[in-house]
């Protein structure tokens, strides 16, 4: 699953913002874009990141991956299917 950051603009969902303090790769206050959250098996990541649809960036710190899970949970805009794999992981509560 590849759920990516965008730039952060009032209009956009604010269940997760979060600024280059929380993530050193951010050049500006940003928010995660759940709305364009996408499911990928290995070989379909491979090929996006080959053909630079998404870019694979370092791993976010612990906290950030709370503060993003915790949007999860807050946010209306992730579809269905990713909540079901990341409750299915045990990532977010039934």
């Amino acid at each position: 699953m590849a759920i990516p950051f965008t730039t952060w603009e009032e209009h956009k969902d604010d269940s997760c913002f979060v600024t280059p303090l929380d993530y050193q790769e951010l050049p500006h206050d940003s928010c995660i874009d759940y709305r364009h959250a996408e499911i990928f098996n290995a070989a379909d990541l491979d090929a996006a990141l080959a053909a630079k649809r998404i870019r694979q960036c370092p791993a976010v710190s612990t906290d950030l991956l709370e503060k993003i899970l915790d949007g999860a949970r807050e946010t209306r805009f992730l579809n269905s299917r990713c909540l079901n794999i990341l409750t299915a992981q045990g990532l977010l509560d039934a």
